[in-house]
């Protein structure tokens, strides 16, 4: 059995007991995402692909940086 409250007023609360509902066949859930595929290890991608990723990777920070400060919405914008 299941407890419930249940309001009949302003300020008044009453306790019943509830029978469970009958158990109906379970669906399971659908799968929205594919699961993802490994990726390769990092270590074996050619040194010139790592060393420009990471340049790019640096490159599209600062650029993100750049423009939250110029936005206003840097660091420092919270302290004034």
């Amino acid at each position: 059995m299941i407890c419930a409250t249940l309001s009949t007023g302003p300020n008044t609360a009453e306790e019943v007991l509830m029978r469970p509902s009958p158990s109906s066949p379970r669906v399971p859930q659908l799968s929205l995402f594919r699961p993802m595929s490994p990726s390769p290890p990092w270590a074996t991608f050619p040194r010139e692909i790592r060393e420009q990723t990471v340049r790019l990777l640096a490159r599209l920070l600062r650029k993100h940086r750049d423009g939250v400060v110029a936005a206003g919405r840097g660091p420092e914008a919270g302290d004034e």
